[in-house]
Parts: C-alpha cells; sequence; structure tokens
C-alpha cells in the first residue's frame, strides 16, 4: 500500500567537522521536520519508550515499548510522534570514505547497509541498549561517537533481535 501523498526532499547537513547528523530530543518530537519525507542518508531513529504508528516505505507496522530503526537511503518514511527521548542519527554510505566498508573488519557493516535499504526494526532489549548507547553519543567529544557510532552498527550488524 503505497502513500497517497508525495514525500518531500529534507536535506541533512551534519554539524561542522562531523561526517555524520545527530540530533538528541528530550521529551519533544521533531515537529519541525516533514511527516512523510525521504533523504539520501542511512537513518538510525531511536524512541525510548511509547508505541505508535510505524510507517516506512510500502510498510504500515506497529511498533511497543520504544523503537529502534535502521533507515536505507531515500526510503519515503513519517517522522515519529515520540512519546519518550528521540535519537536521530543519520549518515551517507560512504560517511568515513569510499572504500571505508571494503575493509575486511567492516563486512558484517556492510551487510547492515545492504540489508538497511529496504528498513530494519530492532526488537527486544538490543533496541534498547543500542538506544542508550545512541542517546549517550549527544554528549561524548567527536572521536568517541565515531568509535561509538561504530560499536553501534557493529552490534546492529550482528544480532538476531530484528
Amino acid at each position: 500500500m503505497s502513500s497517497p501523498l508525495k514525500a518531500s526532499f529534507e536535506k541533512i547537513d551534519p554539524v561542522f567537522g562531523n561526517s555524520f547528523y545527530l540530533e538528541k530530543f528530550i521529551d519533544k518530537s521533531c515537529h519541525d521536520k516533514p511527516q512523510w519525507h525521504f533523504h539520501p542518508e542511512f537513518e538510525i531513529v531511536y524512541i525510548s519508550a511509547g508505541d505508535g504508528k510505524r510507517h516506512i516505505g510500502d510498510h504500515i507496522g506497529h511498533y511497543e515499548d520504544g523503537e529502534l530503526i535502521f533507515l536505507g537511503p531515500n526510503l519515503p518514511h513519517l517522522s515519529y510522534a515520540a512519546e519518550g527521548n528521540e535519537v536521530v542519527l543519520q549518515m551517507t554510505e560512504d560517511f568515513l570514505g569510499k572504500h571505508f566498508l571494503a575493509a575486511p573488519e567492516l563486512q558484517a557493516i556492510k551487510g547492515l547497509f545492504e540489508r538497511g535499504k529496504t528498513g530494519l526494526a530492532f526488537q527486544g532489549q538490543v533496541k534498547h541498549d543500542i538506544g542508550h548507547q545512541l542517546l549517550a553519543m549527544s554528549e561524548m567529544p567527536a572521536f568517541e561517537r565515531l568509535v561509538s557510532l561504530l560499536k553501534v552498527l557493529q552490534t546492529m550488524a550482528t544480532t538476531d533481535a530484528r
């Protein structure tokens, strides 16, 4: 079932000196963003609590006990009206260089990026474990934030909880 609305383009600009965009929202939703939208970046969204509707591409579903999703580029999706704390992280596939994902140590993450092109939702305790790491990243210096992102991506790539 496709949405009758035309998705609007959302331009993502990482803060100067950062290779990806990260924003944490406390007790509020992202009301200033378009509702049905797309962008060329991959996106991770974590909502710490609550339940609601998930609308990604042609998929309409329901989430409970918070949400952790990984979305591929140009995949239309609705913004969330978060009940809990929310963190949104956006990055291009080559955010660390064109050949970065060719490194043998990153093959699991490369697979995550491939599987994520149609969207992934994570379940159980792992979504909160990863989510707490994402929330903490907003308080970290740039290098630690990058290292933490790589750990988050590796956990997402290797968990069975999706």
